[in-house]
């Protein structure tokens, strides 16, 4: 996955939260939440790897620069 999969992936993730945890207590529903606190936990180690493939990638180009 490219450093922009895993952003898209990562923002679409807090969306779905975002909507899950305001339907969810609206209706007071335990599972929604639930789901919801899932959808969080993904976007998150979503994000997080974002930002490891996307600090690897600075890294590698600083390695091909000629001195």
């Amino acid at each position: 996955m490219g450093t922009a999969r895993f952003r898209a992936a990562a923002i679409a993730l807090f969306a779905a939260a975002a909507l899950l945890v305001g339907i969810g207590n609206s209706s007071h529903r335990r599972l929604l939440v639930a789901l919801a606190f899932a959808c969080f936990a993904l976007g998150v180690v979503c994000f997080l790897r974002w930002r490891r493939t996307l600090r690897a990638n600075v890294f590698d180009r600083e390695e091909k620069t000629p001195e």
